[in-house]
């Protein structure tokens, strides 16, 4: 599994101390419920605890050595019991990760860096109103162009959800997910409009569209789309992609 995000000494010592039960009741009860709101915190402890049972694999293992080492020469002998399980490896994992610099700064795969580095948001339409429809449209817009994509998209599912099915709603609710982070979201909006016979936007949606499934860490269907595209920036992606 790949993992892209930062982690500082503060929240890596935080989690260290819920993993080896080292929090009290009300410092376990928000860590949890901060955990139950934050994927990105649930992937730093999933990281936190598999490095540190890595590391609890790799001593036991030259804990067998020596073992089986000592049978011959010395006779019978009897393993070190884990007395605390695997919660004694917690600091060492914390130890290990500062020497390799790891707290500050977490390398993203290629496909990543090359998507922050050419990724930006469509700009948006000029916000005229003719319409009530036009009205709801255009309130989410001047949203968006502010960058409150979560709020934009709230305005305009529910405008999709009240029977409003346009290209341009279609296209910039997925343009707005994959601002606000959502690839998955994205793709669900954008791979039907890219099919669609009418719409607008169609060198754009391949676009946004092969840009969301780089985030996803799909290649193929990146590049497939990329190459609909007959934009500029989707050549140029390409290219990085081919040639990192």
């Amino acid at each position: 599994m790949k993992y892209e995000f930062d982690i500082s000494e503060e929240q890596l010592e935080r989690i260290e101390k819920y993993l080896a039960n080292q929090l009290n009741s009300e410092e376990q009860s928000h860590f949890e419920n901060e955990l139950k709101s934050s994927p990105e915190l649930q992937q730093k402890m999933e990281w936190v605890k598999n490095t540190a049972l890595g590391i609890e694999s790799a001593v036991l293992r030259e804990q067998l050595d020596d073992f089986h080492s000592d049978i011959s020469t010395k006779g019978p002998q009897k393993l070190e019991s884990k007395k605390s399980g695997i919660a004694k490896w917690y600091p060492v994992a914390a130890i290990l990760i500062v020497a390799l610099g790891l707290f500050w700064f977490m390398q993203p795969d290629q496909n990543l860096k090359i998507y922050n580095t050419y990724f930006e948001p469509d700009p948006g339409l000029p916000t005229t109103m003719s319409s009530n429809n036009d009205f709801d449209f255009y309130d989410g817009m001047v949203n968006y162009k502010q960058g409150d994509y979560k709020l934009a998209i709230s305005k305009w599912e529910e405008l999709k959800n009240s029977g409003v099915s346009t290209d341009t709603l279609l296209y910039f609710l997925g343009v707005s997910h994959l601002a606000n982070g959502n690839h998955d979201n994205a793709i669900y909006y954008l791979k039907p409009l890219s099919e669609a016979t009418q719409n607008s936007f169609k060198e754009d949606t391949y676009y946004y569209l092969g840009m969301a499934f780089l985030k996803a860490d799909n290649v193929e269907d990146a590049k497939k789309y990329l190459t609909f595209s007959s934009a500029e920036r989707a050549k140029e992606v390409l290219s990085r992609i081919e040639t990192d």
